[in-house]
């Protein structure tokens, strides 16, 4: 749907605080769930029926709903699966500063065998012309600007360490409970093995 709005160049209508642009994937989600539609005018969460003309059927308004929430999703292939298994650092984590999109992560596997990873915008108001960056330019921009400015206050660093110290023995407690635990059962099942023994004798 998202491809058809972008070739028929529909866009939201502008405002004085914003221009018009073209319609996301997520507005057209929003007017997919929308049950203004269908006879529903929602008013701070409550519904209550309207007199205006209705676009669509309850029923059918009600099919779309259980396709987005999953219920009708189609599985997803192999491929798919190993790609959103796949560890990359900053997915969910970035938008682009130019249009404010989705940054997604993107991996490329040279002859070599090596491997990169790339984040680039996902493009999903289009007209960004964001050029993609090696993953280690941002981890390094994040080093320098972030972490090497981070400093932990003795007084929590201390708590932390009083915090842990208290864990590790807690622990030892345990982990020498179920030695011993462990222990009683081996001795138990040596003499039962002598018992069984000593009856086929």
């Amino acid at each position: 749907m998202w491809e058809i709005a972008k070739e028929m160049n529909l866009t939201t209508r502008a405002s004085k605080k914003c221009k018009s642009h073209l319609i996301s994937p997520n507005k057209i989600n929003d007017i997919l769930r929308n049950p203004f539609y269908c006879g529903t005018m929602v008013v701070k969460k409550k519904a209550y029926p309207h007199n205006y003309e209705r676009i669509i059927t309850t029923e059918l308004f009600e099919k779309v709903k259980d396709i987005l929430d999953n219920k009708g999703k189609k599985k997803i292939i192999p491929h798919q699966q190993i790609y959103k298994k796949k560890a990359f650092i900053f997915r969910g984590l970035i938008k682009c500063a130019v249009c404010g999109c989705s940054i997604t992560s993107e991996e490329y596997i040279k002859k070599s065998g090596r491997i990169y990873h790339h984040l680039r915008c996902s493009h999903m108001r289009g007209g960004c012309k964001q050029k993609p960056v090696p993953e280690p330019k941002i981890l390094k921009q994040l080093d320098d600007e972030v972490f090497s400015k981070l400093q932990v206050p003795p007084s929590i660093l201390q708590a932390l360490q009083k915090n842990v110290r208290i864990r590790l023995e807690e622990e030892s407690h345990i982990n020498a409970a179920l030695k011993r635990q462990n222990t009683l059962r081996l001795e138990e099942l040596a003499n039962k093995k002598k018992i069984a023994c000593l009856m086929f004798i």
